[in-house]
């Protein structure tokens, strides 16, 4: 994959409408804090925070890509597909657990992408969907694949996966367990075996 591209005028302005915005609500950063907030906040915190069971706020690829690239969070893809019916049950099963919904928005910023699109994932110039599952790698749906704060890969889970066993492929993630040991590896490693 080549070197990140520059960023144009259009979408440098919509990142920074969206770096202010995040920032008055106090939501920058993948929701984790070094400091308690100053009061105003923790009051705006309160109203921007969704409940837990509200559903996933799913972006688009570029504005996923550019909260992504203000937070330095890593990126959670749902590659789906209309005549898939594991996305769907993947859907209502897996994203619609409270749990589940309340680790993506804790660790990851969330993007949903129609595998079989021809249309462009956010803007004009955007990659289409077919062109960000040709780069993922994305061979089997449900597909859910992790990227960078730059967009660029880091593994994608093929097929459905239940919210316990989900949970733990996004704490293998977030914690950069994928740097040295495959997902099998990492479960196995847990389970003491």
């Amino acid at each position: 994959m080549g070197a990140a591209l520059p960023m144009s005028r259009d979408r440098l302005v919509r990142a920074s409408l969206l770096l202010a915005g995040l920032i008055a609500a106090g939501l920058a950063g993948c929701g984790t804090r070094e400091e308690a907030p100053p009061p105003a906040v923790r009051a705006a915190d309160s109203l921007a925070t969704p409940p837990a069971d509200a559903p996933l706020d799913w972006l688009d690829y570029e504005a996923g890509l550019d909260r992504a690239g203000l937070e330095g969070c890593l990126l959670l893809i749902d590659f789906t597909a209309g005549w898939c019916p594991w996305c769907e049950v993947m859907d209502r099963e897996t994203y619609g657990d409270a749990a589940v919904r309340r680790r993506v928005r804790e660790a990851f910023v969330p993007v949903r992408v129609d595998a079989g699109s021809r249309r462009p994932q956010g803007g004009l110039g955007a990659p289409t969907g077919r062109d960000l599952a040709a780069e993922h790698g994305v061979a089997a749906f449900p597909a859910t694949c992790f990227a960078d704060s730059l967009g660029r890969p880091l593994l994608c889970l093929s097929g459905y996966l239940p919210p316990d066993r989900f949970l733990l492929a996004l704490d293998y993630v977030a914690a950069g367990a994928y740097t040295t040991a495959t997902f099998a590896e990492y479960l196995a490693g847990r389970d003491g075996s």
